[in-house]
């Protein structure tokens, strides 16, 4: 797979909106499609400045408490619920792992009301998944929102760790949510940069084509139907993503990078495990492509390059990987 260029540091993200000695942490009770109430999404890398660093304070303190308030909440589960104990212990890690980096000196503010945890084990269980689907969109929007193209970044990765956690307990609701990607309305990859992203990022997806197409070649639908079917979703997402970038690029009057006549392989995709392995490692290499693009774009083509993450995010451990509480931005973590 074509190599990413690395992205700043989690701390050099804070550093740049002037967060690491801490922020004042803000109420997250907004509208969920506009969380900041104005202009998300609308700003341009040239127009940071004052205002830019103090709306990107706001964003890191709304989507710090948001995630508090689900770690709260999954531990309030735990200790309510001993049957969920063990099955929610991967959630709650990734949740402190998630807040070590988004809240590295501890700033945010508990909630004023504790978290309520229903009697029944699975009612409780369904509704927390629900509102982790509800942060995973949440931040997102913060994503969207944030000024700093490092923040947005690690924010998009903060979905994309809830995503996967969320597939891991819930496999088939969270395979299906993951999948749900749009490009519409305004957005675009900001200057000479951009641009460069949504190349890396094509480039990326044109290998991913053709590595996952090899691995598939090694299932099949009556041997290994599930695996099958996983790596052909996975393909023709991949397919679809590639055609998109083109278009994108085609839209703002660039020549897309085209495939190479041929990609290294691993030499064993004999059984179906080496073809699974290979396909979650092209998914982890793609999330860092598109969270690349998340720090390198604005508007919808953020957002964009976001669900993508989540979806393959979510990919890689319906494939047999481990979730990761920042899929795409593992340089992030400590």
């Amino acid at each position: 797979m074509p190599s990413v260029r690395p992205a700043p540091s989690r701390r050099a993200a804070l550093a740049a909106v002037g967060l690491v000695a801490g922020i004042t942490t803000v109420s997250c009770g907004r509208d969920e499609g506009d969380p900041r109430g104005s202009r998300a999404g609308s700003s341009s890398r040239s127009s940071r400045g004052p205002s830019a660093a103090a709306d990107d304070e706001a964003v890191v303190a709304g989507a710090r408490t948001d995630l508090l308030a689900l770690d709260l909440l999954v531990a309030a589960t735990r200790r309510r619920h001993r049957p969920l104990r063990g099955r929610l212990a991967d959630l709650q890690r990734t949740h402190r792992a998630q807040l070590a980096e988004l809240d590295p000196d501890g700033a945010a503010a508990p909630p004023a009301r504790r978290p309520r945890v229903g009697a029944d084990p699975a009612a409780a269980l369904a509704s927390l998944l629900r509102d982790e689907e509800r942060l995973q969109r949440r931040m997102v929007t913060w994503c969207v929102a944030a000024d700093s193209g490092p923040l947005a970044r690690l924010l998009a990765s903060v979905a994309a760790g809830s995503a996967q956690q969320v597939a891991l307990l819930a496999p088939e609701d969270g395979a299906d949510r993951a999948r749900v990607e749009r490009l519409d309305g305004t957005g675009r990859a900001a200057g000479p940069e951009g641009l460069d992203a949504l190349q890396r990022v094509l480039a990326s997806e044109h290998a991913a084509v053709w590595v996952l197409g090899s691995a598939g070649a090694a299932t099949s639908m009556s041997a290994t139907p599930e695996l099958f079917e996983r790596l052909s979703g996975a393909h023709e997402s991949h397919r679809s993503r590639r055609d998109r970038l083109a278009a994108a690029l085609l839209a703002q009057g660039a020549e897309p990078v085209q495939s190479e006549a041929a990609y290294a392989v691993p030499e064993d995709l004999s059984s179906p495990g080496t073809a699974a392995e290979a396909a979650v490692r092209v998914e982890r290499s793609s999330a860092t492509a598109w969270a690349f693009l998340v720090a390198s774009s604005t508007g919808a083509t953020r957002r964009w390059a976001a669900q993508a993450l989540t979806s393959v995010a979510v990919s890689a451990v319906g494939l047999g990987g481990d979730g990761e509480p920042l899929p795409g931005a593992s340089d992030l973590s400590r």
